[in-house]
């Protein structure tokens, strides 16, 4: 999450500015402007809502692999 949030700020920031483009003309132009105006707090912004959308989804995936790991053991399937 503490990797990705950046870009999705910036991504988040393209897609909801005006359709002629006026505010940012690429995305390492977003990126500038975000950290001269704001600094790095500027690219933690939505970190919570960032990790409460993925961490769970993180997590689970995890435990589900482990799960099936063990049943494809016990089934002998990664012999």
């Amino acid at each position: 999450v503490t990797v990705m949030n950046p870009w999705d700020v910036v991504t988040t920031r393209m897609c909801n500015q005006p359709e002629d483009g006026s505010v940012y003309r690429s995305s390492f132009d977003c990126l500038r402007k975000t950290y001269v105006a704001e600094g790095l707090a500027g690219f933690a912004k939505g970190w919570w809502a960032h990790w409460f959308r993925l961490g769970p989804h993180t997590t689970y995936c995890f435990v589900f692999l482990e799960a099936l790991k063990v049943a494809a053991d016990r089934a002998g399937v990664l012999q």
